[in-house]
This record gives C-alpha cells, structure tokens and sequence, in this order.
C-alpha cells in the first residue's frame, strides 16, 4: 500500500490536507495507513501524520492500492479534474473518455478505435499518468457509483447491482469483497435515505464553489424546448431519450435543483435506473460541475487585468453545456443570425413535427416530447417550417454525419471535429465555436466573431474580430469562461439598462 502516484509533491499535498483547502477537492486523495481509509482534502476526520499518510492523484489509484474509500467525506462524490492540459492532449482526452463511462459502454478496443491509436498506446498513458490500469478504474468507477447508491438511496441492492454496471448481485458482492474487504451492507448502514417514492431516484452531484445556479438556469431557460425541457427559477427538467443494448429506446425524466452551496439533487424516473453511469456525466457536463473557479481565477489575476474584474463580479460563472451534441448543432445552425426568441420559436415547430412523443405514463405537465435523432431526419420533409433552403440542406448534412459517426463530438479528436463541421456548407467559424463551446466543452472555445462579444469588452467600442483574438490571448485556456463573462456584461450594462431607461 506504499507505491504512490507520480507528480504529485507529498509536502504540498499535506500542506492543504491540513488545511482542509476545497480548493484541492478532487485533485488528490489521501490514504492513510492505521486506518486502510482513503479520504478527500476536505474530510473533518482528525489529520494523520505526515509519515502516516500517501497522496494519489485519482481515487482508482488510492483503491487499487487497497484501501477502502470513506464514509464521511465519500470520495465518489468528489468532482472529477477538468481535463485541459494541452502539453498532454490524449492522456487527458483519454481520462475525460474513461470518467464518463465511454470504457465501460464501448470497450477498450472500440474506444482505441474511435480515438485512433492503438490499445497498448492508451494502456501506457493512462497507467504513465494515474498509475492505475484502465480496467481497475472502470471497475472503482463502477464501485463508485454503487457505494453512492447504497449510502444516498433505498434501492434494493439487486437494483444497485444492475445501476451500478454489475451484472449481478453476485458479481458486484464479490467485487466489493475484493476490492475494499468488506461487505456492501457495510455502507447500506450508514445509508441517509431509507426510503424513497416508488417511481423516482434522487442523487447528489458535487461541484466546487461558487456555481451561480440562478445564471445557469437563465441561460438554459431562454433557450428552452417546449415538450422537452422546462426550467424555472429553482429547476431544470428534462425529457431523456435514450438507446438500451438490444437497440430499443428507453424513455424518462429527470429534475435538477441545487441542494446547497456545493450540491445539487438530481431526481431521476424509475425507467432510467439502469443508465445511471450515462447519465451522471451528461449532467455533470450540462452543468459544468468539473471546473474550477479559483484556478481560472488565480490564473486571470495574474496575466488577464482586463477580463478579472468580470469574474469578480460572477465567480460562480459557467459555460452551459448540452443533453445532446447533435442537439446543440442543429439548434445553432437554426440561431444563426437571428434572436434568440426566434431561433427558439424555430426549434419549437421543429421539435413539434419531428420530436417523439413518449409513453403516456411517463409524460409529466410541459415535458412529453423528446428532441429528434439524427436517423429521425435522414429522410424527414423540413419544407414549411420557416427554414431556408440552405439550412435545411446542412441540418440534413449534421443528421448523415453524426448517424454515420463521421461526426462524433464525444469520443473523437476535437480538432478533427472542427474541420468536418467547418466542410460542411452553411457551418462558419462562429457555429464551430459556438458547438465547441457548449457541445465538445472545449473551455477555451471562443466565437470571436459574435457581435456582443466585440462590444462587450469596452462597452461603447466595438472591436473587430482580429483585435478582439489579439486581447483575448491572456484569457487562454478559459476563453469559453470569458465569452460568457462579456455576454453578461453587455447585458447587464446595455440591455438591462436599456430596459429600465423604458
């Protein structure tokens, strides 16, 4: 249980274990010897000593050193590192793939495939970079999301099992065994929730704070799908469509609300129990749950005087993501050049003529439809909805390519993304940008070319898109951050103001 990580400073790390400092929440775990106990920075039990301890970069690594994860700071609910160091593009491309459960729905040989190199190559780096195997992670992964659901739900642990990835009771008990040397009623004990309705689930997700929920819930409103989505001033809801391994479609729901300053609750229908391991990583994707303001703050104080007093003012600022890829394509060629008000009155017919209803039982009030999928419009009429000939030629173009995986903004090379979009007729620089930013979370994605942007800087001066390149190379790699920033900014000093002067 002594081999540790490498890159990791042991002195530094206790240094902020001592001080219990969230800001390294998720960026390393401690395992501590007397106990077998592997905990988070900020866990209230008593610090060991220094010499009683050993720091590793990833949870994985810390239990497949064989220790146990804890019950009081729960490891698995620790937000994961945002991946974005661009000196180590595929490790991190490789990492972000693994915690989103791509390894375990594809297989390794399918997701080399997809990534282009071959399976020892990504083997190497990982095991280089985490000191863990690609198949103990997916494994602890797994465990992971058991444990949560054992301690946070009343599910009965066949449920658990199957949720959790397991292909059985049996499997999951002996995996537990193995892995931690204890039992599953062990966390089952100390579960908080002993009950819960019959047709719904209710997770946590942590982040680290500040998150401003209420702009988030702004963003996501404005832009919201009648039948398919509906946001209020405290929840995000939504209709979720997906594919189970025969092929069939799997219809539910789910609710968003924020818990605290550091959680937010998840309520998930009852038909959407087993794809929880797919659904958390689009959630924690949508949400932004992964970044980390004082990084990008600390990092803006330093090199970017222009664009720190914005994230003073909104530190809790975070890039929306999206439920689908191919969702916010077609939903941004539909807003090119045009209002917002209009593109979603554009998107609603869309979704009227094209959307799929679901099942009577599982429709609730304002969500019964689902967005389409790319099959959905392969062959489908899009003549008198108000969309011009051009646009219907390139939703047409996004549908055969992403149905075909030609287009494929999770698993592929995002730079590789970037050129085929930019190949397709009707797709520009600022529709690229625009579904980097939100659809392959790519954080220093930035429209340059958006008009509020070039005002949004200097209000009263309206740079070009060269200059406006030129300032924002300090904001790197967060100029996804700083493109909402400016958007905030121009609203709240032009168009808010402008609004109170009438």
């Amino acid at each position: 249980m002594e081999n540790t990580t490498t890159e990791l400073d042991h002195d530094s790390c206790y240094r902020a274990l001592k001080a219990r400092d969230a800001r390294f929440d998720g960026q390393f775990f401690t395992a501590v010897h007397s106990t077998g106990i592997y905990c988070r920075p900020i866990c209230p039990a008593r610090t060991p000593a220094s010499k009683g301890v050993t720091f590793y970069a990833s949870a994985a690594a810390a239990s497949t050193s064989g220790y146990r994860p804890c019950l009081r700071c729960r490891p698995e609910l620790a937000p994961a590192e945002r991946y974005w160091h661009s000196s180590d593009a595929v490790t991190d491309r490789l990492s972000r793939l693994v915690d989103e459960g791509f390894l375990d729905r594809l297989g390794l040989a399918t997701l080399a495939s997809k990534m282009g190199y071959s399976e020892r190559h990504l083997r190497r780096l990982y095991q280089q970079r985490w000191g863990v195997g690609l198949n103990e992670v997916a494994q602890v992964r797994r465990l992971h999301l058991a444990k949560q659901l054992l301690q946070d739900s009343g599910l009965p642990i066949t449920e658990v099992a199957l949720a959790s990835g397991f292909g059985s009771v049996r499997r999951f008990n002996a995996a537990v065994k193995a892995r931690w040397g204890i039992s599953p009623s062990l966390f089952r004990r100390r579960s908080a929730q002993a009950s819960l309705p019959n047709d719904v689930l209710t997770l946590r997700l942590q982040f680290r704070p500040p998150l401003d929920w209420p702009h988030l819930l702004n963003f996501l409103k404005a832009r919201s799908l009648p039948t398919v989505e509906r946001v209020t001033d405290s929840h995000y809801e939504r209709v979720v469509r997906l594919r189970d391994p025969s092929g069939e479609w799997v219809f539910g729901h789910l609710s968003v609300s924020q818990r605290n300053e550091k959680e937010l609750n998840v309520a998930v229908s009852e038909s959407l129990l087993p794809y929880l391991a797919q659904l958390v990583p689009r959630l924690r994707r949508l949400f932004d749950l992964d970044a980390n303001p004082e990084a990008i703050g600390l990092a803006w104080q330093q090199q970017a005087a222009d664009m720190y007093p914005l994230w003073q003012r909104w530190p809790g600022t975070r890039v929306p993501g999206v439920w689908s890829p191919f969702e916010v394509a077609v939903r941004a060629v539909l807003g090119q050049q045009i209002s917002v008000k209009a593109a979603i009155t554009l998107v609603t017919r869309f979704v009227e003529r094209f959307g799929v209803a679901l099942p009577t039982e599982l429709q609730r009030p304002g969500l019964s439809h689902s967005f389409p999928e790319p099959q959905d419009l392969l062959d489908a009429n899009l003549d008198g909805l108000g969309i011009t000939s051009r646009r219907i030629q390139t939703i047409k173009a996004l549908a055969a390519g992403f149905h075909s995986g030609e287009l494929d903004f999770e698993t592929a090379d995002p730079e590789q993304q970037r050129q085929r979009l930019l190949s397709i007729k009707g797709i520009g620089p600022w529709t690229v940008a625009y579904m980097a930013m939100r659809g392959l979370l790519d954080p220093n994605a930035f429209p340059a070319g958006d008009l509020i942007l070039r005002r949004g800087l200097v209000i009263g001066k309206e740079f070009t898109e060269k200059e406006l390149l030129a300032l924002s190379e300090p904001w790197q790699p967060w100029r996804a951050y700083a493109a909402l920033l400016l958007w905030r900014h121009y609203t709240a000093e032009v168009l808010e103001k402008k609004d109170v002067g009438n």
